[in-house]
Protein backbone atom coordinates (compact mmCIF):
# COMPACT_ATOMS: atom_id res chain seq x y z
CA UNK A 1 0.00 0.00 0.00
CA UNK A 2 1.07 3.56 -0.96
CA UNK A 3 2.22 6.14 1.79
CA UNK A 4 -0.29 8.83 2.19
CA UNK A 5 2.58 11.47 2.59
CA UNK A 6 5.55 11.65 0.57
CA UNK A 7 9.03 11.69 2.64
CA UNK A 8 11.03 14.12 0.96
CA UNK A 9 11.00 18.46 1.24
CA UNK A 10 8.50 19.87 -1.78
CA UNK A 11 9.79 19.78 -5.16
CA UNK A 12 9.39 22.44 -7.86
CA UNK A 13 9.28 20.94 -11.34
CA UNK A 14 8.70 22.73 -15.20
CA UNK A 15 7.45 19.68 -17.84
CA UNK A 16 7.49 20.94 -20.75
CA UNK A 17 6.75 19.45 -24.01
CA UNK A 18 4.10 18.45 -27.18
CA UNK A 19 0.49 17.74 -26.96
CA UNK A 20 0.29 14.05 -25.85
CA UNK A 21 4.17 13.71 -24.51
CA UNK A 22 2.97 12.61 -21.41
CA UNK A 23 3.42 15.37 -19.37
CA UNK A 24 -0.01 15.14 -17.46
CA UNK A 25 0.32 11.34 -17.20
CA UNK A 26 3.44 11.79 -15.05
CA UNK A 27 1.98 14.51 -12.93
CA UNK A 28 -1.09 12.70 -12.16
CA UNK A 29 1.00 9.79 -10.71
CA UNK A 30 2.05 12.34 -7.69
CA UNK A 31 0.83 12.12 -4.22
CA UNK A 32 -2.71 13.65 -3.62
CA UNK A 33 -2.62 15.86 -7.05
CA UNK A 34 -5.09 18.81 -7.56
CA UNK A 35 -4.83 19.55 -11.07
CA UNK A 36 -5.52 23.31 -12.47
CA UNK A 37 -6.76 22.62 -15.63
CA UNK A 38 -7.09 25.40 -18.70
CA UNK A 39 -10.69 24.38 -20.30
CA UNK A 40 -9.16 24.70 -24.11
CA UNK A 41 -7.41 21.97 -23.32
CA UNK A 42 -7.59 18.71 -23.09
CA UNK A 43 -4.73 17.38 -21.75
CA UNK A 44 -6.83 15.97 -18.20
CA UNK A 45 -8.81 13.26 -20.12
CA UNK A 46 -5.68 11.29 -20.05
CA UNK A 47 -6.51 11.14 -16.20
CA UNK A 48 -9.70 10.11 -16.59
CA UNK A 49 -8.26 7.51 -18.86
CA UNK A 50 -5.94 6.47 -16.43
CA UNK A 51 -9.10 6.20 -14.02
CA UNK A 52 -10.67 3.80 -16.20
CA UNK A 53 -7.61 1.70 -17.36
CA UNK A 54 -4.78 2.15 -14.97
CA UNK A 55 -5.94 3.52 -11.45
CA UNK A 56 -2.87 1.43 -9.83
CA UNK A 57 -0.52 3.96 -11.32
CA UNK A 58 -1.99 6.58 -9.28
CA UNK A 59 -0.12 7.25 -5.83
CA UNK A 60 -3.26 5.80 -4.12
CA UNK A 61 -5.50 3.99 -5.91
CA UNK A 62 -8.34 4.67 -3.88
CA UNK A 63 -7.53 8.87 -3.89
CA UNK A 64 -7.57 10.04 -7.79
CA UNK A 65 -6.64 13.62 -8.90
CA UNK A 66 -8.57 16.55 -8.11
CA UNK A 67 -9.42 19.03 -11.20
CA UNK A 68 -10.85 21.99 -11.57
CA UNK A 69 -10.88 23.12 -15.29
CA UNK A 70 -10.66 27.14 -15.60
CA UNK A 71 -11.55 29.29 -18.74
CA UNK A 72 -10.39 32.51 -17.55
CA UNK A 73 -7.39 34.11 -15.18
CA UNK A 74 -10.04 34.94 -12.41
CA UNK A 75 -10.78 31.73 -12.27
CA UNK A 76 -7.30 30.08 -12.24
CA UNK A 77 -6.98 32.34 -9.19
CA UNK A 78 -9.68 31.39 -7.46
CA UNK A 79 -8.86 27.72 -8.11
CA UNK A 80 -5.50 28.49 -6.53
CA UNK A 81 -6.96 29.97 -3.40
CA UNK A 82 -8.56 26.56 -2.99
CA UNK A 83 -5.81 24.31 -3.74
CA UNK A 84 -3.56 26.53 -1.16
CA UNK A 85 -6.91 25.57 1.83
CA UNK A 86 -7.05 22.13 0.51
CA UNK A 87 -3.24 21.78 0.86
CA UNK A 88 -3.14 23.46 4.75
CA UNK A 89 -5.77 20.75 5.04
CA UNK A 90 -3.45 17.45 3.30
CA UNK A 91 -6.26 16.99 1.07
CA UNK A 92 -3.73 17.92 -1.89
CA UNK A 93 0.05 17.33 -1.90
CA UNK A 94 0.96 18.05 -5.36
CA UNK A 95 -0.71 20.87 -7.13
CA UNK A 96 -0.31 21.09 -11.26
CA UNK A 97 -1.00 23.92 -13.06
CA UNK A 98 -2.07 22.20 -16.67
CA UNK A 99 -1.15 24.27 -18.44
CA UNK A 100 1.08 27.22 -17.52
CA UNK A 101 1.42 27.88 -21.66
CA UNK A 102 -2.33 28.55 -21.61
CA UNK A 103 -2.88 30.44 -18.38
CA UNK A 104 -0.77 32.24 -20.01
CA UNK A 105 -2.72 33.52 -22.85
CA UNK A 106 -5.47 33.74 -19.84
CA UNK A 107 -3.77 36.53 -18.25
CA UNK A 108 -2.81 38.31 -21.46
CA UNK A 109 -6.95 38.44 -22.49
CA UNK A 110 -7.12 39.62 -18.79
CA UNK A 111 -4.93 42.27 -19.19
CA UNK A 112 -6.24 43.34 -22.71
CA UNK A 113 -9.32 43.47 -21.13
CA UNK A 114 -8.16 45.90 -18.18
CA UNK A 115 -6.36 48.58 -20.54
CA UNK A 116 -3.06 47.26 -21.19
CA UNK A 117 -1.10 47.45 -24.14
CA UNK A 118 2.45 47.32 -25.62
CA UNK A 119 5.22 46.84 -23.07
CA UNK A 120 2.88 47.83 -20.19
CA UNK A 121 1.25 44.45 -20.80
CA UNK A 122 4.31 42.27 -21.56
CA UNK A 123 5.99 43.77 -18.39
CA UNK A 124 2.72 43.31 -16.07
CA UNK A 125 2.35 39.74 -17.32
CA UNK A 126 6.30 38.85 -16.27
CA UNK A 127 5.79 40.14 -13.09
CA UNK A 128 3.05 38.75 -12.88
CA UNK A 129 3.59 34.82 -13.43
CA UNK A 130 6.88 35.52 -11.13
CA UNK A 131 5.07 36.23 -8.36
CA UNK A 132 2.82 33.37 -9.06
CA UNK A 133 5.65 30.76 -9.02
CA UNK A 134 7.24 32.22 -6.30
CA UNK A 135 4.23 32.38 -4.04
CA UNK A 136 3.04 29.09 -4.98
CA UNK A 137 6.52 27.58 -4.36
CA UNK A 138 6.13 28.97 -0.62
CA UNK A 139 3.41 26.32 0.26
CA UNK A 140 4.26 22.88 1.71
CA UNK A 141 3.29 21.05 -1.65
CA UNK A 142 4.94 19.99 -4.82
CA UNK A 143 4.13 22.15 -7.43
CA UNK A 144 4.15 20.81 -11.23
CA UNK A 145 4.48 23.63 -14.25
CA UNK A 146 3.32 22.14 -17.36
CA UNK A 147 3.81 23.92 -20.09
CA UNK A 148 3.90 23.44 -24.08
CA UNK A 149 7.31 23.12 -26.19
CA UNK A 150 8.16 25.86 -27.96
CA UNK A 151 10.06 24.51 -31.42
CA UNK A 152 12.95 25.74 -32.83
CA UNK A 153 12.35 28.76 -35.19
CA UNK A 154 15.75 28.47 -37.20
CA UNK A 155 18.09 25.31 -37.65
CA UNK A 156 20.30 25.75 -34.74
CA UNK A 157 18.17 27.29 -32.47
CA UNK A 158 16.83 26.56 -29.69
CA UNK A 159 13.52 25.23 -28.61
CA UNK A 160 12.38 25.74 -25.04
CA UNK A 161 9.14 26.20 -23.23
CA UNK A 162 6.10 28.21 -25.09
CA UNK A 163 4.86 31.29 -23.30
CA UNK A 164 3.49 34.16 -24.10
CA UNK A 165 5.71 37.39 -23.79
CA UNK A 166 9.80 36.60 -24.18
CA UNK A 167 10.36 37.84 -20.51
CA UNK A 168 8.20 35.62 -19.23
CA UNK A 169 9.85 32.53 -20.67
CA UNK A 170 13.06 33.95 -19.28
CA UNK A 171 12.11 34.33 -15.67
CA UNK A 172 10.47 30.86 -15.18
CA UNK A 173 13.61 28.24 -15.24
CA UNK A 174 15.74 29.79 -12.11
CA UNK A 175 12.60 29.18 -10.28
CA UNK A 176 12.51 25.95 -10.25
CA UNK A 177 14.61 22.57 -8.85
CA UNK A 178 13.26 20.80 -12.14
CA UNK A 179 13.27 21.74 -15.83
CA UNK A 180 12.11 18.37 -17.46
CA UNK A 181 11.43 17.91 -21.44
CA UNK A 182 8.79 15.42 -22.46
CA UNK A 183 8.54 13.51 -25.63
CA UNK A 184 7.29 10.37 -27.28
CA UNK A 185 8.98 7.93 -29.49
CA UNK A 186 7.57 4.96 -31.52
CA UNK A 187 9.58 1.42 -30.58
CA UNK A 188 9.63 -1.53 -32.56
CA UNK A 189 9.57 -4.47 -29.83
CA UNK A 190 9.07 -8.04 -30.20
CA UNK A 191 5.96 -9.54 -28.15
CA UNK A 192 5.58 -13.26 -28.38
CA UNK A 193 7.61 -13.54 -31.59
CA UNK A 194 6.08 -10.74 -33.31
CA UNK A 195 7.53 -6.97 -33.78
CA UNK A 196 4.56 -4.37 -32.23
CA UNK A 197 5.65 -0.69 -32.63
CA UNK A 198 4.39 0.61 -28.68
CA UNK A 199 4.63 4.61 -27.37
CA UNK A 200 7.64 5.40 -25.20
CA UNK A 201 7.33 7.91 -23.09
CA UNK A 202 10.50 9.78 -22.44
CA UNK A 203 11.60 12.40 -19.41
CA UNK A 204 14.38 14.31 -20.57
CA UNK A 205 16.56 15.21 -17.37
CA UNK A 206 19.71 16.69 -20.00
CA UNK A 207 19.46 18.36 -22.70
CA UNK A 208 18.18 17.00 -25.87
CA UNK A 209 18.70 18.19 -28.99
CA UNK A 210 17.33 21.81 -29.25
CA UNK A 211 15.43 21.30 -25.59
CA UNK A 212 17.25 22.29 -22.29
CA UNK A 213 16.84 20.30 -19.07
CA UNK A 214 18.31 20.08 -15.67
CA UNK A 215 17.67 18.36 -12.42
CA UNK A 216 19.66 20.69 -9.31
CA UNK A 217 19.23 17.87 -7.05
CA UNK A 218 21.11 15.26 -9.18
CA UNK A 219 22.95 16.25 -11.63
CA UNK A 220 24.01 12.47 -12.60
CA UNK A 221 20.67 11.40 -13.02
CA UNK A 222 19.85 9.21 -16.14
CA UNK A 223 18.54 10.63 -19.19
CA UNK A 224 15.89 9.80 -20.59
CA UNK A 225 13.72 8.46 -18.02
CA UNK A 226 11.19 6.38 -19.71
CA UNK A 227 7.69 5.63 -18.65
CA UNK A 228 8.47 6.93 -15.47
CA UNK A 229 6.02 7.85 -12.73
CA UNK A 230 6.69 9.93 -9.37
CA UNK A 231 8.15 6.56 -7.50
CA UNK A 232 10.63 6.77 -10.41
CA UNK A 233 11.75 10.49 -10.36
CA UNK A 234 11.97 10.51 -6.65
CA UNK A 235 14.14 7.69 -6.19
CA UNK A 236 16.34 8.86 -8.84
CA UNK A 237 16.88 11.78 -7.31
CA UNK A 238 17.81 10.07 -4.40
CA UNK A 239 14.78 9.72 -1.80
Amino acid sequence: MAKSKAQHPPITAIGYGNTGSGKTRWAATWPRPMFISTGVERGYDTVEGMKLHCPDAFFEKNRPPINRYVYSAEEALAAWDEATELVKSGEVQTIVQDSLSMYSVLYVNHLKDSGFSGYDLWGKLADHIQNLVISAQKLPANILWMCQASDPTDVGAAGGIFMEGRKTTKVLPPLVSNQLYFRTKMVTEKVEGKSKKTVRYEIHTKKCGAYDAKVRLNPNIESPMVNSTYRDFVKALGY
